[in-house]
């Protein structure tokens, strides 16, 4: 054996013998790649999962304060809506009232109304300035002394009567029917 072919196979040994020992290395750095390429994912995805939920929470807060402000402002308005037609009719109402008082048998009214009382001597009637024409009639229907006065906050007709003896008022004003009706209605359909 020649010593070119003992260089040849000893070379030849030496770089099987390189190539072996860098193939273990490749092989390590392409494990040790792999392992840290797999961690840096599932750091990423963890990163991702916690950012995803932090956002649908963020959004789901969102809409839950959008929709409640959106029931709220429907509320609202469903409400003035009530409050406006609860108005139209009650002005209704009082134009009604206008039109009984207006009628002739206006004072046939009030005189069944003071008839159905137990007006006692010494009371005092207020009607509404525009009803004091009346006060002449309604006393000639009455057996008891009474008196009556003009009272500014009778608007829509009606009288009330105040008994002195027993400091009781009992009002039969349109504007207290009024007022009470309003109330009632307003109450008894606020959450209809």
């Amino acid at each position: 054996m020649t010593d070119d072919v003992k260089l040849t196979r000893f070379i030849d040994a030496v770089n099987e013998d390189i190539d072996s020992k860098v193939a273990v290395v490749i092989s390590g750095a392409e494990s040790e790649r792999d392992a840290i390429l797999k961690e840096a994912k599932s750091q990423a995805d963890e990163q991702a999962s916690k950012l995803y939920d932090t956002n649908m929470k963020r959004i789901q807060q969102k809409i839950t304060r959008q929709v409640s402000q959106n029931e709220f402002t429907a509320k609202k308005a469903i409400l003035k809506h009530r409050e406006e037609l609860t108005e139209k009719l009650f002005k209704e109402v009082e134009g009604k009232l206008s039109e009984i008082r207006a009628k002739k048998d206006y004072v046939d009214i009030l005189t069944k109304k003071l008839a159905l009382l137990s007006v006692e001597s010494g009371s005092e009637i207020a009607l509404s300035p525009e009803d004091e024409k009346y006060a002449d009639s309604l006393k000639k229907s009455l057996k008891a002394d009474v008196t009556f006065t003009s009272d500014d906050a009778i608007n829509l007709g009606g009288f009330s009567v105040y008994n002195k003896h027993n400091g009781t008022i009992i009002d039969k004003t349109f504007d207290g029917a009024i007022d009470e009706q309003r109330a009632l209605f307003t109450n008894r359909n606020i959450f209809a």
